[in-house]
């Protein structure tokens, strides 16, 4: 068989058809487990590594995996295989299918598929998912002071970018493999999580709910971003994670602006920041509007307050300054902090040039229907 060169327009639109088939079946497929398929691949990949065969216990979320790991540790049964599964799963599939994908097709059809099927289904699937739910589950395991057990490769979650490239290149008869085969077959049952351990593998099934915003990102202002069958669930702004008390404070406009400025996390403070309506939040520090620029930004003065963000100044009393913008864009306001030696000039332009980095006389040449 003669190198691929090059892509036919049919193996194009094939591309496009294997990565949303992929980011489909891991997650917006529903939270269906074949356990017979999930045994029957766990069983074989346990077979390859030279281990006997374990029993699978099945879980409704990764919370549950590692509940259940911990106790399999308290009886002496939790010495973990997932390396040693990892290696022969690699050498006998993953390498070998590899080598054949790289030895029929030119360098470039392989980067092209790598990046428009397995890249683009790494950033929805294992960035935006399972990434962020793996580390909140790790976060709450050492909160409650038990053993976190390392997740196992060989997951939907964590392969589906992979074995979509290879998926492809199995469809149009570069890649022929029966361990590939099995792989897939074992991928398809609905693994998301798993621990594997010597004589058990833990698994647990793909989400009950997903809600993302129109980046892929974990995102609802209603109700929790994601959630398990047994109850598990996690809150997100625009892929940003919150504990549901502070989710819902920011989604219902009541947290304050004291209690904004006082949130030691900077990315859940930045995600919030741009979240609240900048009229609510001046409103509890009972700020005074005291120059309005010809454009409409609005300059308001805070007294007896101190924000947080990029202050040099720490002590209780001081007379904070900001503004206020439009977004005719998105119809949304804006609020950014003045430096207080431009803000006691009381002119909302200039600290609106101040801010853009450019003399006033620019800032006021520039018409208002190319503001942002």
């Amino acid at each position: 068989m003669a190198r691929l060169e090059r892509l036919t327009e049919d193996q194009e639109f094939l591309m496009a058809e294997v990565r949303d088939k992929w980011i489909h079946e891991a997650l917006l497929s529903g939270d269906g487990l074949d356990q017979e398929a999930a045994r029957v691949g766990i069983e074989w990949m346990y077979e390859i590594t030279g281990l006997k065969k374990p029993k699978v216990i099945y879980v409704d979320s990764p919370l549950a995996v590692q509940y259940a790991a911990n106790i399999l540790l308290i009886e002496g049964k939790s010495g973990q295989v997932r390396g040693q599964v990892y290696d022969q799963v690699y050498d006998q599939v993953y390498d070998q299918v590899s080598g054949q994908v790289r030895g029929q097709v030119r360098g470039q059809v392989y980067d092209q598929v790598y990046d428009q099927v397995s890249g683009q289904v790494y950033d929805q699937v294992s960035g935006q998912v399972y990434d962020q739910v793996r580390g909140q589950v790790s976060d709450q395991v050492s909160d409650q002071n038990m053993t976190y057990f390392y997740w196992a490769y060989e997951t939907l979650g964590w392969r589906a970018d992979e074995f979509a490239f290879f998926d492809f290149f199995y469809q149009i008869g570069v890649a022929e493999h029966e361990g590939m085969k099995k792989y897939l077959d074992y991928l398809k049952s609905g693994v998301f999580f798993s621990v594997f351990l010597t004589d058990y593998a833990i698994v647990c099934r793909r989400p009950q709910a997903i809600r993302r915003d129109d980046q892929t990102r974990l995102h609802s202002d209603q109700e929790p971003a994601i959630e398990w069958r047994d109850g598990y669930k996690l809150w997100y702004i625009h892929g940003q994670h919150f504990e549901q008390e502070l989710w819902q404070k920011i989604v219902r406009q009541e947290l304050t602006l004291k209690e904004l400025m006082s949130m030691k996390n900077a990315d859940e403070r930045t995600m919030a920041w741009s979240m609240l309506r900048p009229d609510r939040l001046l409103k509890g520090v009972k700020a005074r509007l005291i120059h309005t620029g010809i454009k409409g930004t609005k300059l308001y003065q805070v007294d007896n307050f101190t924000h947080a963000i990029g202050a040099s100044r720490t002590k209780e009393g001081d007379t904070e300054y900001c503004m206020v913008m439009d977004d005719t864009s998105t119809d949304r306001q804006f609020l950014e902090w003045v430096e207080p030696s431009i803000g006691k000039q009381a002119n909302a332009d200039l600290a609106q040039a101040t801010a853009w980095g450019i003399p006033l006389e620019d800032y006021l040449s520039i018409p208002a229907t190319n503001e942002a």
